[in-house]
Order: C-alpha cells, then sequence, then structure tokens
C-alpha cells in the first residue's frame, strides 16, 4: 500500500509566504453529485460453463462540513477539503449452471450479499493539486468521526465486491491512474469521487480580488468496460458534478 503525502492548510499557507508577491489564499468550499452504473451478462468455464448476471447502482451527493483553505503560490495550487458524502447503493449478482461438465455433479448456485445495500454516508476528503496545465482534483474516502460508518452493514454487489468478477482490477479504462493525484477512487470503490482536472490557470486565480468568491465547476464522465472472468466484462458508466468556491482572503 502506498504512503499518501496529505497537503493540509500549513503547507498552503508556507508557499504563500515563500512568494509572497505571486500568491494567494482562498477558503474554499466544495459541493456536488456523482452516480455510477454497472451491470454483467455473461458466461464462464471452459468444462462446466455457468453464467452470471448481475447490475448495480451508486448515487451520492457530497458537501463540504467546513470550508478550507486552498493556496496558490509558485505555481502551485494545493489543498484538501472535508466532505460529508450521502446516498445510496443498490446491486444484485447470481452465478448459476448453465451447462455440467460430463462426468460431474453440477457445482451450487451463487449470489452474492446484499446485506450492505441502502443508504450510504461516509467521509470524503477533496483534494486539489496543480500539474502541468491542470488542476487535478481526486477524492478518496476518509473516516467519517472516530470511526467510518461506510458500508457498516456489509457488502453490496460490486465489480470488486464479495466475489470480486474482475481479473485484474486495472480501471485505467475507467479514467484511473497510477499517481495518488490521479486515483479515480469512485471506479474501484463503490465510494470515493472520480478523478478530475479543469484548466484554471494561477494567473486567472490570482486576479480574483481579495474578499470575492471565484466559483469552478467541474465534471467527469465514465463510459467503459472493465475485465472480467465472464464474457462480456463489465460496463460501467457514470456522471460526476462539482462545485469548488473559493473566497480571497489575502
Amino acid at each position: 500500500m502506498s504512503h499518501r503525502r496529505v497537503w493540509g492548510p500549513a503547507f498552503a499557507l508556507c508557499l504563500v509566504l515563500a512568494a509572497p508577491g505571486h500568491a494567494a489564499v482562498f477558503r474554499a468550499t466544495v459541493s456536488g453529485q456523482q452516480e455510477l452504473s454497472w451491470k454483467l451478462d455473461g458466461t464462464t468455464g471452459d468444462c462446466e460453463i455457468r453464467h452470471g448476471i448481475g447490475h448495480g447502482d451508486v448515487k451520492i451527493t457530497f458537501k463540504s462540513s467546513k470550508s478550507a483553505l486552498i493556496a496558490v503560490a509558485g505555481g502551485n495550487v494545493v489543498g484538501s477539503i472535508n466532505a460529508i458524502a450521502k446516498g445510496s447503493i443498490s446491486g444484485s449478482f447470481t452465478d448459476t449452471l448453465q451447462t455440467p461438465c460430463p462426468g460431474f455433479g453440477p457445482s451450487d448456485p451463487y449470489s452474492d450479499s446484499t446485506a450492505g445495500c441502502g443508504p450510504l454516508r461516509y467521509g470524503v476528503r477533496v483534494d486539489v493539486s496543480r500539474h502541468g496545465a491542470f488542476v487535478y482534483v481526486a477524492g478518496p474516502e476518509v473516516p467519517l468521526g472516530p470511526v467510518s460508518i461506510a458500508q457498516s452493514g456489509g457488502d453490496c454487489p460490486f465489480p470488486d465486491g464479495g466475489y470480486s468478477w474482475s481479473t485484474s482490477g486495472d480501471r485505467t479504462a475507467c479514467g484511473d491512474g497510477k499517481q495518488v493525484w490521479q486515483r479515480s477512487w469512485g471506479v474501484g470503490g463503490p465510494t470515493g469521487l472520480f478523478a478530475s482536472r479543469m484548466h484554471v490557470t494561477n494567473k486567472g486565480l490570482l486576479r480574483v480580488k481579495k474578499g470575492s468568491t471565484k466559483h469552478l465547476t467541474g465534471r467527469k464522465d465514465v463510459d467503459c468496460t472493465t475485465d472480467s472472468q465472464y464474457t462480456g466484462d463489465i460496463p460501467m458508466t457514470g456522471k460526476l458534478t462539482y462545485t469548488l468556491s473559493l473566497k480571497r482572503l489575502r
């Protein structure tokens, strides 16, 4: 498991102090919504052929519980905003015999647990950072309070869930990346946000007057197919929309 560097307000302010003539500090909030749907309908096996079929949906809205600091300095934009996500998750998956293997008894049917389906409520840390020409926004799940209550009732069918129909966990076709700031937590989740980026220049942010607020809108569409042990693999579709509101302090 890789270690993650957390850019916090203290580091952001250090950047500002290092370059006072070309720096700014903003008080930031975030809100948005995200949806993800997946489906599976295929067969697997060489001798005994089995049929897997399933589908699911994850729908959330998220909003920052309080504002946080975002800094613009020295070619960087850095900061993290804590938010609370609320919504629902649903799904089903069954694996049944289609063609028995000659000379062998058929395996039993399998149905994935739905104990964890239903309401969702969990924490999201919205990380903002600049890399090259783009400002990247990533949102991993974080504990909500002392103990995370996300999925506390068990698992709900999902490609990377209990039965794990995915064969490699590779989500690059869905926009996932190797770097922390490129990670699309929503497609490997089901919790977390899709990775997104926006073309925002530091020069444009520095033009914002002190006391004024700039609203930045972001969006990410997911339309991909991930690998699976079943024929047809796993089509996934989704959409993320959000607004970052930045009020300049200095």
